[in-house]
């Protein structure tokens, strides 16, 4: 018994861990784009919005683009095969960082392959260049390199929360089993029973 809470109890402080150097990523992601962007970047929202879409498609594009993106399906999860029988700090090691092999697939799909790491992929280029595109016609001189930056950063940060939240979320899942969906089915109900505001 004593082992089982010990186990449960590493689990959880990793897992929590995990959340929170997500979270601190996007933070990061946040602050680097504030330090590094022009001073009156905020005047044209559509250089976060277009950085924080061209993150989130580089994200599911390389996903979709891993060598097995069947892992991710309920029935692959639940089963808890390897890789989610791992330890999360050396899942995440192993498989949330893109490599060559996930580059060159996603290349290839885009090159024809088709798909959805395709429409992914060619989403996520369209956003990149229209970011670029933005940066240069918008600000002159340094001001320039300044927003190309900045918006880049924030697209890789996005990208990088999109990879490691969906490890961690399917780790998190392959470890609980169904009492998942108890966990999922409190939160709702959470929610559905919160006190509102008063406007």
């Amino acid at each position: 018994m004593d082992a089982d809470f010990g186990g449960w109890l590493q689990g959880g402080i990793t897992v929590a861990l995990a959340l929170a150097a997500a979270l601190l990523l996007l933070r990061l992601g946040t602050v680097a784009f504030e330090r590094v962007a022009p001073h009156d970047a905020e005047a044209v929202p559509l250089m976060r919005v277009g950085g924080i879409g061209a993150g989130l498609a580089l994200g599911v594009a390389l996903l979709l683009a891993a060598p097995d993106p069947a892992i991710f399906l309920p029935g692959r999860v639940f089963l808890a095969e390897a890789p989610w029988n791992e330890p999360l700090a050396a899942l995440l090691a192993g498989q949330a960082l893109p490599g060559a092999g996930t580059m060159a697939r996603l290349l290839g799909a885009m090159g024809g392959g088709g798909g959805i790491a395709a429409i992914a992929g060619w989403m996520a280029w369209a956003g990149l260049v229209l970011g670029g595109v933005m940066a240069v016609r918008l600000w002159h001189g340094p001001e320039r390199a300044r927003a190309f930056a900045a918006f880049l950063l924030l697209a890789v940060h996005w990208a990088a929360f999109v990879l490691l939240g969906a490890h961690v979320a399917a780790w998190l899942v392959a470890q609980m089993g169904f009492w998942v969906f108890a966990l999922l089915l409190l939160l709702f109900q959470h929610h559905r029973y919160a006190r509102r505001p008063a406007h």
